[in-house]
C-alpha cells in the first residue's frame, strides 16, 4: 500500500472516470446479434410490456379483480407524503436500468431476465383470469 502524504493524492486516485463498457457509437442494427450488442434486444421487452399492460387493464372486466385486504390495512393511516418515496422507487429502477445498460452489461442482462420472468409470471396469472380462458396456469 503506497504511503499518502496528503488527502489530495487520495482524491486524485478516486476520481477516475467510469467509461461505458460498450461503445454504442459503433452500434448498427446488423450488429444486433453480435455478443457485444446482443443485450440491446432485451430493450424490446418494454414496448411489449406496455402493450400487454394496456391490454390487460382495458380488456379485463372489473369483476375479475381481487381485493386483497386484511384488518391490519385499516390500521395504517394514509399519509400523502408517502407518495414521494413510492414514485422515487420507479425513478431508481429506471436509473438502475440505464446505468447497467451503459456500464455493466452483465448486470443489465441479469436484471432484465429477472424482470422478464417475474412480469411474465404476473401476466400469465392475469391472462388466466380473463373470461373465456378456463384452464389457467395458476388454477
Amino acid at each position: 500500500m503506497p504511503h499518502v502524504t496528503n488527502g489530495w493524492n487520495v482524491m486524485q486516485r478516486s476520481t477516475k472516470k467510469i467509461k461505458p463498457e460498450v461503445d454504442y457509437r459503433q452500434f448498427r442494427f446488423k450488429k444486433m446479434n453480435t455478443p457485444e450488442f446482443s443485450h440491446v434486444k432485451l430493450l424490446l421487452f418494454w414496448p411489449f410490456f406496455g402493450l400487454m399492460f394496456m391490454f390487460l387493464e382495458r380488456f379485463q372486466p372489473e369483476r375479475h379483480y381481487y381485493v386483497v385486504h386484511c384488518a391490519l390495512d385499516d390500521l395504517i393511516p394514509f399519509w400523502e407524503w408517502a407518495l414521494i418515496p413510492y414514485l422515487l422507487w420507479f425513478v431508481f429502477l429506471i436509473g438502475a436500468l440505464i446505468y447497467t445498460f451503459f456500464f455493466d452489461t452483465r448486470a443489465f442482462r441479469r436484471m432484465m431476465h429477472f424482470v422478464i420472468v417475474t412480469y411474465g409470471i404476473a401476466y400469465l396469472h392475469r391472462i388466466s383470469d380473463l373470461p373465456g380462458i378456463t384452464t389457467g396456469a395458476f388454477r
